[in-house]
């Protein structure tokens, strides 16, 4: 997966952060996306609730690492040239 929705990121920093049921567990998507994060091995149940793997974890922390982007103006008349 390489898109990611705001809800699924949502999801994967609620269940790393904390160990309380998500706020919205009865919303009809959760199911199908609770599922869809273990499935790639994001989320696991432990004693019952889920909880971020290693690979969940380590998403988030690439996710949290990832450099804010910077604006830059183009001269269209150079564009092919620019980086």
């Amino acid at each position: 997966m390489s898109d990611w929705t705001p809800y699924q990121i949502e999801i994967l920093l609620h269940h790393y952060c904390s160990g309380a049921r998500f706020p919205r567990e009865d919303a009809p998507a959760y199911p199908g996306e609770l599922k869809g994060l273990m499935d790639i091995g994001l989320l696991e149940y432990v004693n019952g609730i889920p909880r971020a793997t290693p690979r969940g974890q380590a998403l988030i922390g690439m996710w949290c690492a990832t450099p804010l982007p910077e604006q830059c103006f183009v001269d269209p008349r150079f564009k092919a040239e620019t980086p």
